[in-house]
This record gives C-alpha cells, structure tokens and sequence, in this order.
C-alpha cells in the first residue's frame, strides 16, 4: 500500500512502529526489513543500510537463519 501512496507517511508510520517496539524480535527485524525497503525507494541508502545491519543482528542473534538470509538479500 505505502508503496502505491505516500512513502513519506509510509516510512513516519513504519518509524512509529519501531520506536513503539524496541524488543529484539524477529517481527521488529522484518519492519526493519520493511522500512530499509521504503527507505531504499526514498533514494536513503544510508538509512537503509543502519535498519538492515540492526535486522541482521537481530535475526542472527535471535538464530532465524531464514530471517538472517532474507535480510542478507
């Protein structure tokens, strides 16, 4: 949907999120996942890569191998 409308407000709510939701858990690597994915679209390399590297280490630390290579993609 936020690809289709506004990536801005998108990328606010996916934000939002986040900040609500700061425990390690696999559902917060995948918004993560998400919002490196709007931020890319933004043209915002530089804050994609930091929400990827936080996904990462959040997949890697919580041992979802499937998570970690799917973030590693």
């Amino acid at each position: 949907y936020w690809t289709s409308r506004n990536l801005r407000e998108g990328r606010r709510w996916l934000d939002e999120a986040l900040a609500g939701a700061v425990e390690p858990t696999d559902s917060r690597a995948r918004a993560l996942y998400a919002t490196a994915w709007v931020a890319l679209l933004q043209g915002d390399p530089s804050a994609a890569r930091t929400y990827l590297q936080e996904a990462g280490r959040i997949a890697h630390d919580n041992g979802s191998a499937a998570l970690a290579a799917h973030v590693a993609t």
